[in-house]
């Protein structure tokens, strides 16, 4: 029977020129590729096997099934998960196997001697990787807590997390090897095979918390053997930095969540930032400060901003177990070209058309925005149907030059028409939000092709199906991408009889700042595959915004002056329950301040009769628990409402 032991992770104090700093004790990581066809894994797998199950508390494994050399039903489940690694470690034939992201070799070449020669040397990081399962026992939860224990600088780190079957055990053999036992075989991975971005740079006790909640895959034989192996893999050299390894299940995680969230863009032209919440620990609610004045509850917000400056970004998120939250002091960045535009409000009664206006500063079209950060018009008119006051933000757009990049043309070096029965493509990042309008190719046969970009998790974000006549053509595609890393460009169709070379490759290609090609799928940097002179052009610069309202001037239910002269402000907002309000007025009047929970019940209330001047007030509500109120302020005419969120 496989023994399995608990891991135990300790800390080395080492001294160095009077500074101490740690290092944690390594679980090594064996990744071996095998096939339930292959004779050769059927030979080698009983002694690896035997070498890893008396190696626990210093080694843990995962084995990917391959689709070659013939059946394996293991495969067939997990099909693109495995070739995303077997595309990474260039795999071309099994058994294979790599201790620690080294050079692969056949599992004879991992030793007792070479795990104890890893196993001694020191990780930057611990890993306590736990996972359960809900009471239906049909969902998975993992939680892994990195923390470094040594300043640590890498390129492109990443952590991987995958579900294993710790033994998978066939009543006949499933494959034509005549192996029926199965270990540690890779069921499922999170995110995904790339698994997620982290930092670069890692201090001493600095840390991270990635949590995934997901159904378990109805092709699990059986979920007594579930286990989850989790590493930190720096992609530049494939270095495994530590392990960890989750055996069985634990009881759940009772702890606030850990707030933690990444933007696509830190100095946006346009102003326009997609915020991702990247929180552990399963947050339920969600709220972010933008530096602006502005704050949203979505999980996901996108947040146009309006002016220039540097910003503080703050998301706090909470779980029935409490609340959490992280601030990233001048985390975006807007240096916004051109002048303001000139803005036009116009005053309505209740409802109806409102016909607004804005004048730009120069040659450029204006766009317009909700309070959302969604465009809603284009154009120097706008006249949208209103119910209430609302506001909108008007910019100035300034379209920016088509640049090139990639290989100019196929002349680099050797080549042929690629006629395999399957694809390849070129990987890439995108800098900056842009659009791809076309690439040159060169066909061997008319014909149509369907060409896609796949996103890092292997999801088709653009596709087009474009007739490529025999010979050189410049083929229009008008792809619209965000920013972001991993993306690849490839035709679906299989022998696709385009142009690729085989040597001259020199990654990455950056000339035009927008996108990065750094790679192939074929992980062979001397090849350049089908798609050459790319024609970007980056999404239209923004000016400064002016802000442009349709004023209920009946029923004012935005955040205006309750009479004409007045103003209302509340702060801080978001709060702990604790805030000031104030407001100014010159005309005496009898005036109601009440503060309103969902339920539509007043939890404070206060009148002041024939009240002028300022009105300034500490209110405290934090007796009524977290969550949103209406602060409600009202004379006999005008109604003011504003959102006030504790937390």
């Amino acid at each position: 029977m496989k023994k399995i032991t608990s891991i135990v992770f300790f800390i080395v104090a080492i001294f160095s020129g009077g500074s101490v700093f740690g290092q944690s004790q390594r679980l090594v990581l064996a990744e071996e590729f095998t096939q339930a066809s292959c004779p050769p894994c059927a030979s080698a797998n009983p002694a690896f096997n035997t070498l890893l199950q008396a190696n626990t508390t210093k080694i843990t494994s995962i084995k990917y099934q391959t689709s070659w050399p013939g059946v394996d039903p293991m495969n067939a489940q997990t099909a693109a998960e495995v070739q995303t690694r077997v595309t990474y470690y260039a795999v071309s034939g099994v058994p294979d196997a790599h201790q620690d992201g080294g050079a692969g070799g056949s599992p004879s070449s991992i030793t007792q001697s070479t795990i104890n020669t890893e196993y001694a040397v020191p990780s930057p990081f611990t890993i306590v990787l736990k996972h359960w399962f809900n009471t239906a026992n049909d969902s998975i939860y993992i939680n892994c807590d990195v923390t470094c224990s040594q300043n640590v600088t890498m390129t492109t780190p990443r952590l991987r997390i995958a579900m294993v079957e710790k033994t998978i055990t066939f009543a006949s053999p499933p494959g034509t090897n005549g192996e029926k036992v199965f270990e540690n075989v890779m069921r499922k991975m999170y995110p995904n095979a790339n698994g997620t971005v982290l930092t670069t740079a890692w201090t001493n006790g600095q840390k991270r918390t990635v949590s995934f909640k997901a159904k378990i895959p109805s092709y699990i034989y059986d979920k007594n053997q579930i286990g989850v192996v989790a590493w930190i893999q720096d992609d530049a050299g494939q270095n495994v930095k530590q392990a960890g390894f989750s055996p069985s299940p634990s009881t759940p995680v009772t702890l606030p969540p850990a707030a933690e969230f990444m933007a696509d863009l830190l100095t946006p032209c346009d102003g326009i930032v997609n915020f991702q919440d990247l929180s552990g620990l399963f947050p339920k609610s969600w709220l972010w400060d933008f530096g602006d004045g502005t704050t949203s509850t979505l999980q996901n917000p996108t947040h146009k901003y309006s002016t220039n400056g540097s910003f503080a970004v703050k998301l706090t998120v909470t779980n029935a177990y409490g609340n959490n939250s992280t601030t990233k002091a001048g985390y975006v960045t807007l240096s916004l070209a051109g002048s303001t535009p000139t803005g036009t409000s116009k005053d309505f009664c209740s409802n109806g058309v409102v016909n607004l206006s804005a004048t730009p500063s120069g040659s450029g079209t204006l766009n317009w925005y909700n309070a959302a950060g969604a465009m809603v018009h284009t154009g120097n008119t706008y006249s949208p149907n209103l119910v209430g006051t609302t506001d909108f933000w008007v910019s100035e757009m300034t379209a920016n030059a088509v640049k090139t990049d990639g290989a100019a043309d196929n002349t680099m070096g050797a080549g042929a028409s690629y006629t395999a029965q399957a694809t390849q493509g070129l990987n890439f990042d995108v800098l900056k939000p842009c659009t791809l309008q076309s690439v040159v190719c060169y066909a061997s046969t008319a014909g149509n092709r369907t060409i896609q970009v796949l996103d890092g998790g292997g999801n088709i974000i653009q596709t087009a199906t474009v007739n490529i006549p025999s010979g050189t053509s410049t083929v229009n595609l008008n792809f619209a991408l965000p920013a972001g890393t991993g993306f690849t460009l490839q035709p679906s169709t299989l022998g696709c009889n385009l142009y690729r070379n085989t040597a001259g490759g020199s990654y990455p290609y950056n000339a035009s700042g927008v996108v990065k090609i750094t790679g192939n799928t074929a992980a062979n940097n001397a090849y350049y595959y089908f798609f050459y002179n790319w024609k970007v052009q980056q999404n239209p610069c923004a000016s400064p915004s002016v802000k442009v309202s349709g004023i209920d001037t009946c029923n004012s239910t935005g955040i205006y002056d309750v009479t004409a002269i007045n103003s209302l402000a509340v702060y801080p907002n978001p709060s702990n329950g604790i805030f000031t309000t104030s407001f100014n007025t010159v005309n005496p009047g009898n005036y109601t301040v009440k503060v309103i929970n969902t339920l539509g019940q007043a939890v404070y209330s206060e009148v002041l009769n024939n009240f002028s001047g300022t009105y300034s007030k500490e209110i405290n509500i934090s007796s009524f628990g977290k969550g949103v109120y209406m602060l409600n302020i009202s004379d006999a005419k005008n109604e003011d409402v504003k959102k006030v969120i504790t937390y």
